[in-house]
């Protein structure tokens, strides 16, 4: 259920990126949120800006692992090193409310 209301109001987006793109919607979940996300190295998250929107780090990173949030978006990216990356933000085409690295994964037993 809740895959599906973010897949709805990615696809109801409208609005404008930062630069002045128009914000496209998403056609495919899979173009946010993946289950065959991978770990990233710890360098591809360096060049992440404020002054990206959601999309633009999306096109950055690919499809995030994960999406955790609950009335916001908020993307995780699994790190090689076993950081998390986070991106938080209230649509698609806005400027992230926050990102950057949290603690490590919790080991599962």
């Amino acid at each position: 259920m809740r895959t599906g209301l973010v897949f709805l109001a990615a696809l109801l987006l409208v609005g404008t990126a930062s630069g002045g793109e128009p914000c496209k919607a998403v056609r495919d979940m899979s173009e946010i949120v993946s289950t065959k996300s991978v770990a990233l190295p710890a360098a591809r998250f360096a060049g992440i800006k404020s002054d990206m929107s959601v999309g633009e780090i999306l096109k950055r990173l690919g499809p995030a692992a994960r999406e955790v949030g609950s009335g916001l978006f908020v993307l995780e990216w699994d790190a090689t090193d076993g950081r998390v990356f986070r991106v938080s933000a209230g649509s698609l085409c806005d400027l992230p409310h926050a990102f950057g690295f949290g603690p490590k994964k919790a080991e599962s037993k």
